[in-house]
């Protein structure tokens, strides 16, 4: 059976002992796991309103900086990915499944920067974890072709 089909409208299955394991970790290593879980990490509130932003690669944090903090989220996708953007934010706001997403931003240079987007929300709280991959080396090789 081909990948896509075992792994399309699956939700993803967490850690069986996951309270056991994490329960105990202070907020400074939560922090640095979810900033290291992705590429690019955002931390909207319930509003999608950025709030911190987390860089894996400098390649990535000089193309984007810490400029999109204190901006909605879909004020910095392009006009075409705002729906997307709505959709990331609002499966996980609601708590629903959040299926992976491609939103593309403009970088401060004007280039595009293509990133898929998954999301959850954090505990209790009113505050959205955005986890984005980079994922401009696939689309530069889907172009090519």
């Amino acid at each position: 059976m081909p990948l896509e089909k075992t792994m399309s409208g699956t939700t993803a299955l967490s850690f069986a002992h996951g309270d056991k394991i994490f329960g105990k970790l202070a907020a400074s290593q939560t922090a640095r796991l979810i900033a290291n879980a992705s590429d690019l990490t955002l931390i909207a509130d319930f509003q999608g309103v950025i709030q911190d932003i987390a860089f894996q690669y400098n390649a990535i944090h000089a193309a984007v900086g810490r400029g999109w903090i204190g901006k909605k989220f879909i004020d910095v996708v392009t006009s075409e990915c705002v729906d997307k953007a709505e959709e990331v934010l609002g499966a996980a706001r609601d708590g629903r499944e959040v299926l992976p997403r491609e939103i593309n931003h403009l970088t401060t240079t004007g280039d595009n920067l293509p990133v898929r987007y998954s999301a959850a929300r954090l505990g209790d709280s009113e505050m959205i974890a955005v986890f984005g991959r980079d994922i401009s080396t696939i689309s530069d090789l889907q172009q090519k072709l």
